[in-house]
């Protein structure tokens, strides 16, 4: 469901999911993004919507950290989370269309014939 690895950017993050909920300055939290370490953490004790919706919030932060946007508000990754969640759950295919105008890798090239 949820990947164990994310490219953003140039850089890849990993995805842990964790049993417990996350202890964060005496704060309980669902999830976090510790953009030193390149880590999303997510709790696994909510509903599955909620781990997606969880895992986009800290994906927009890891967004933000490396594009470097400055703009974006808590409040904002708030409200958007929920409706960005619900429009993945409602349209699955989705995933599938965009899997497939991923670049392919380039073919390696063999030896030239009539090279020395």
């Amino acid at each position: 469901m949820i990947p164990k690895r994310v490219k953003v950017n140039r850089r890849y993050y990993t995805v842990e999911m964790l049993d417990q909920t996350i202890d964060y300055g005496g704060h309980k939290c669902r999830g976090l993004c510790d953009w030193d370490k390149k880590i999303i953490y997510i709790s696994k004790k909510q509903t599955k919507r909620a781990i997606i919706s969880t895992f986009l919030h800290e994906l927009f932060h890891a967004i933000c950290c490396e594009y470097k946007i400055k703009t974006l508000t808590h409040k904002a990754i708030y409200d958007i989370e929920g409706p960005l969640a619900a429009f993945f759950i409602h349209n699955p295919r989705l995933a599938k269309s965009i899997k497939q105008w991923r670049p392919q890798p380039a073919k390696k090239k063999g030896p030239v014939a009539g090279a020395f």
